[in-house]
């Protein structure tokens, strides 16, 4: 019997490997995903001052509201 290289279309535990090497050496969606990275760091800074201010930026304008009225 002749040993055959497996490639990634048959199966065997050959084929697996060949796969999850050729997942890790790709990095063509490298950039999309800093990108979404870049943006939720953006976005749980946005909700950190939201929540950390938002009490406090309510009651000072309903006060000067208050005070126009």
């Amino acid at each position: 019997m002749s040993k055959t290289k497996h490639s990634p279309n048959q199966s065997g535990p050959g084929s697996t490997m060949a796969m999850v090497r050729q997942c890790l050496a790709d990095d063509r969606g490298a950039t999309a995903i800093e990108y979404a990275l870049v943006a939720c760091g953006v976005g749980a800074a946005i909700a950190a001052t939201v929540f950390g201010f938002g009490s406090n930026l309510k009651t000072v304008f309903y006060d000067k509201i208050a005070a126009l009225l």
